[in-house]
């Protein structure tokens, strides 16, 4: 479904005109399923958010892709090579001064490299997970399958009824998203690194 057709699933679902109420709008509607479709994607590292960029790298530092932004960080190859991420801080600072297979480490939005190449790589691509893109148009659909949409309608009928103060209906949409995750369980990525994550107040990353 696009999103003019999950926007009317909401309504129907909610047994009000597509075009929406006083209350529930258009464009209150539309922004349901989007902040619907922000929760799924927020939910696990989903395959079909996974995509990829080309860096170019300037002194062994490459910032990170913009758009589509980074949710979660990957994998990256170095001349069609896969590089190996560093375990620690450590690791990655030892191997600055050394030689062979690159290593690499994240700072803020930049990625760099060690030891810094002589000589910027040929090619470089990050593979990495975005957010689900916000539907601007009606004839937009989602990243997510069309099997799951109908969990987005769930989710989306929570949030239409939440703004109504329905908070009894909206238990129940919810529940209906909850248990659709659950059937979902089996299709997030199962190969790879596990994802990024901060250390503490700091900008460095560990596995």
């Amino acid at each position: 479904m696009n999103r003019g057709e999950l926007r009317t699933a909401v309504a129907a679902r909610l047994a009000i005109a597509p075009t929406g109420d006083g209350l529930l709008t258009t464009t209150e509607l539309d922004r349901c399923v989007n902040q619907a479709l922000r929760d799924l994607s927020d939910v696990k590292q989903w395959p079909w958010l996974l995509t990829s960029a080309a860096l170019v790298f300037v002194d062994g530092v490459a910032a990170f892709p913009t758009d589509p932004a980074v949710v979660h960080l990957r994998e990256l190859t170095i001349n069609d090579r896969r590089a190996k991420k560093a375990s620690s801080l450590g690791e990655f600072l030892d191997s600055l001064t050394g030689a062979g297979r690159h290593v690499w480490f994240y700072e803020g939005t930049d990625i760099k490299l060690a030891p810094v190449p002589s000589t910027a790589p040929t090619s470089a691509t990050l593979y990495y997970l975005q957010a689900e893109p916000e539907l601007t148009e009606d004839g937009v659909s989602p990243l997510a399958p069309s099997q799951y949409h109908n969990v987005v309608v769930a989710r989306a009928a929570y949030h239409a009824e939440v703004r109504r103060s329905k908070w009894e209906s909206a238990a129940q949409h919810n529940g209906e998203y909850e248990a659709g995750l659950r059937r979902m369980g089996s299709a997030r990525l199962t190969t790879g690194p596990r994802a990024v994550r901060a250390v503490g107040s700091t900008s460095w990353a560990v596995w």
